[in-house]
């Protein structure tokens, strides 16, 4: 049976990886905080 994988994780583990915060990558985006949390906790 396959793992389910969510996007948010993914993104989490990048981050981690690089060293960046939320907010930082957000910012790079150009979208609010608030949206990249939603983001990791949907």
């Amino acid at each position: 049976m396959k793992q389910k994988i969510f996007i948010g994780e993914l993104i989490n583990r990048k981050l981690s990886e690089h060293g960046m915060s939320k907010s930082e990558f957000a910012r790079r985006i150009g979208c609010s905080r608030g949206t990249v949390y939603n983001i990791f906790n949907s």
